[in-house]
């Protein structure tokens, strides 16, 4: 077979290769919680959110996904730092701005399919009005970026969420396993 054919081969595959629907509602098993890396570079760095993975009781997660966008709802008062506005899945960086007052909140958000895994990435700023605009701040040290890769299992019963968090105080990665709601 031709190069040129192989690529066009590859990339029909490619076109028809079916896009997992991970909506639905969630249950996590904190007892199957991993830990998988830690970097501190400060005292303790995230060791509190991550000593608190296995004493957490099992929550519901809920997820809505649509062609456009998928969106991830956490339980009230848990994770809620890690909540952001949904992800558009039709690729590209999307920006999103919050007035709080006197400060701003800036959320930058990409999807990307990988596979069947999708990755989801996330970056939230945060300033004064009086110090800076949103547009002119391209990085902050106390920024906070979070990076989840979703996998489905088991025929779509189980969903896989690698997490990893990173801001000054160092970077922590753990899964944790969800089950389908029936």
């Amino acid at each position: 077979m031709k190069p040129l054919a192989i690529f066009i081969l590859a990339w029909s595959l490619q076109l028809a290769q079916t896009i997992p629907d991970f909506s639905g509602t969630w249950i996590t098993d904190p007892a199957r919680a991993v830990l998988l890396r830690r970097v501190d570079t400060t005292s303790n760095g995230w060791g509190n959110v991550l000593e608190g993975l296995r004493r957490n009781q099992p929550y519901t997660l809920r997820i809505t996904q649509s062609s456009a966008a998928l969106d991830i709802e956490f339980p009230q008062g848990t994770n809620t730092f890690l909540k952001t506005d949904p992800y558009a899945l039709e690729g590209g960086k999307t920006t999103n701005v919050r007035d709080s007052g006197e400060y701003w909140r800036k959320t930058v958000t990409e999807a990307k399919w990988d596979g069947t895994a999708l990755t989801l990435r996330a970056t939230r700023q945060v300033d004064w009005w009086k110090r800076a605009r949103p547009d002119e701040v391209v990085h902050q040290d106390t920024e906070l970026g979070t990076v989840y890769v979703l996998k489905l299992e088991q025929g779509g019963a189980q969903l896989v969420v690698e997490t990893t968090l990173t801001d000054e105080k160092g970077q922590a990665q753990y899964r944790m396993i969800f089950t389908k709601a029936s």
